[in-house]
């Protein structure tokens, strides 16, 4: 109730900026954001070895982020401003989120966002 329209969801529960995707014709290159590592050492654990990979599906807009996010992956296709492909975001309820553009069934098909799938649950479930 009182939820059948939530236009502006993206920014309050994901702290994102969802406008459009790119599309399909332009590949996307995904990597670590810096600083990652450091920043959220739980939700990349196990990834040590990952540089970078492919994206199987698009690459969304959705930048500028909120206040309070901490970007773990970016991507990019050529001639356009990287955007951010992963992060975690501290609510303004005092929750937390994690966020991931990724999803594409393709993107199922390595290692990484299996690997940060199950990671990002665990860290969900950890107290604040």
């Amino acid at each position: 109730q009182g939820r059948a329209g939530w236009p502006e969801f993206a920014a309050p529960v994901w702290g994102g900026n969802y406008t459009n995707p790119y599309g399909t014709a332009l590949t996307a290159t995904v990597k670590r954001a810096d600083g990652a590592a450091h920043q959220s050492p739980a939700l990349l654990g196990g990834l040590d070895a990952f540089t970078s990979t492919t994206a199987g599906g698009s690459l969304y807009k959705v930048s500028p982020l909120a206040s309070g996010t901490a970007v773990l992956l970016v991507g990019a296709v050529d001639g356009q401003t990287p955007e951010p492909v992963a992060w975690t975001f501290q609510r303004a309820d005092g929750g937390k989120s994690f966020y991931t553009s990724l999803g594409h069934v393709d993107d199922f098909r390595g290692d990484l966002l299996p690997r940060l799938l199950v990671n990002a649950i665990a860290w969900s479930l950890e107290s604040r």
